[in-house]
């Protein structure tokens, strides 16, 4: 889910149930990219979550244009109705003590 800074949803995406491949040397993949909300509900996206069960949040992070960990090149302010496409996504965690 992207949201703004205020926690409202501007889109969803829909995730598989076991939605990340790996690890290979510490990173995760998101499988099934691109995913797509073809009728976004609108708003200037600041984070995203990332929720099983619909309640759970098991990862957040900040969405931007430049610097952040979800990068949009298209911008972060969606029009209702617009389409939101994220076409990758991976986690990196360090290895071991």
């Amino acid at each position: 889910m992207f949201a703004t800074s205020g926690d409202v949803t501007v889109a969803t995406l829909s995730l598989a149930a076991d939605p990340f491949t790996g690890p290979t040397t510490g990173t995760i993949t998101l499988a099934g990219t691109p995913l797509s909300d073809t009728n976004a509900v609108g708003g200037t996206m600041a984070k995203f979550f990332i929720k099983t069960g619909g309640t759970t949040t098991n990862v957040t992070g900040t969405v931007g244009t430049s610097g952040s960990d979800i990068n949009f090149s298209g911008g972060v302010v969606v029009t209702a109705g617009d389409t939101v496409q994220l076409t990758s996504f991976t986690i990196t965690c360090p290895t071991g003590p």
